[in-house]
Formats: structure tokens, sequence, C-alpha cells
């Protein structure tokens, strides 16, 4: 018998022949999906069991599949410059990874620590991850993870397939409008590939 697996692109990935008896048997398969594609978000795989000469066969054939898969874990996304000042009343736009690191729907989180220029004074930031097309995807004002202020500057984001298919870089917009100046802002971004229902 032969078991093959049709990937979202209609492609054999990985085809496996196994010999049909009265006793059971056990037959493990393990796929690595290629960085740059959107595997299985759209589409689904689909499992075929054939004979190897494509006839239909003599006798009933029965069985479980079952799958499972591995978790990805989170990627650590470089920014342009690891730490930024901002005089009062001032924003800067800073590339987030390359045009290759948000290729897939996923979890993209963002938290950030800084300071006043001057004193501890607690003061906010407008956080703005900016798609490739130039649209902002979500928009947060929080404080530092180092002060007390709340809302926190701690939040995600949910990347569609659409998002991902966007080609170009992502971005980062970080609005100071505050009356001060606030120094050593450290972005630290993380994105999770995942796909949603």
């Amino acid at each position: 018998m032969m078991v093959e697996i049709e990937n979202a692109a209609g492609q054999i990935a990985a085809p496996r022949e196994i010999a049909a008896d009265k006793i059971s048997k056990r037959l493990v398969i393990n796929i690595n999906a290629a960085d740059n594609v959107i595997h299985g978000c759209e589409k689904f795989w689909q499992v075929r069991i054939r004979t190897k000469s494509g006839e239909i066969p003599a006798a009933k054939i029965s069985g479980d599949i079952t799958f499972s898969f591995v978790d990805p874990t989170a990627i650590q996304i470089a920014l342009e410059d690891q730490s930024i000042d901002l005089t009062r009343s001032k924003q800067t736009t800073q590339k987030i990874g390359d045009a290759d690191s948000f290729n897939h729907p996923g979890v993209l989180t963002m938290r950030a620590s800084w300071l006043h220029s001057l004193i501890d004074l607690v003061l906010p930031l407008k956080f703005e991850p900016v798609r490739p097309d130039g649209s902002v995807a979500k928009t947060l004002i929080g404080y530092a993870l180092n002060s007390n202020g709340k809302p926190r500057l701690d939040f995600s984001h949910n990347l569609t397939v659409a998002e991902a298919k966007q080609t170009g870089a992502w971005k980062l917009r970080i609005s100071n409008e505050t009356e001060h100046d606030i120094i050593e802002i450290k972005p630290a971004i993380t994105f999770t590939k995942k796909c949603f229902e």
C-alpha cells in the first residue's frame, strides 16, 4: 500500500510504502515545512491511501490516522535601532525584521521599556506596527514595562494570511506625544507562526 500526504498546493509531500497485513502496523511520517510557504492556513492537507498499482484492493483496508503538530517557538525580531531617544512631540519609524520575517500568519508581540531624560517621571508612548503597504495594523498608547503606569506597553497583533502575503518590510512607528524628552526606548519584538480559523 502507498500512503501519500498531499500538501495545500496539491503536491505529494511524503509518499511511503507499507505492506498491508492482518496485524496492525504503525507508520510515522515527519514533515518539515519550508519557512517561506504559508502551510495549511488557507487550504487543507490530505492523506491518501492506495494500492501501489492504483487498482482497487481485493480486501477491506481500515485503520486510524493521527496528526500531531509541534508548536513553533517565538522568534526574536531585530529592530533597526535597539535603543531610541525621542524628544518631545517627535516620532520615529523603524524597520522591524526583513522582508521575509512576517511571510506567515502568526502572533506579533511587542513590549518596551524607556526612561524620562532627567527625572523618574512616568510617561506614555504610542506604538503602531505598520504593514508593508503603509497602513497601520494596530495602535496602542501605553507605559513602559519598567514603570508603574498602566496600561503597560505589552500587546500583540494577529497577523492574517492577507497581511502575510504583503511584500516588503514591516515597520514600527513610535510617537512621543508628551511635552517631555524620553530616552532609552527599548522595544522587544517577537513573532510566532500560527494559523487562525
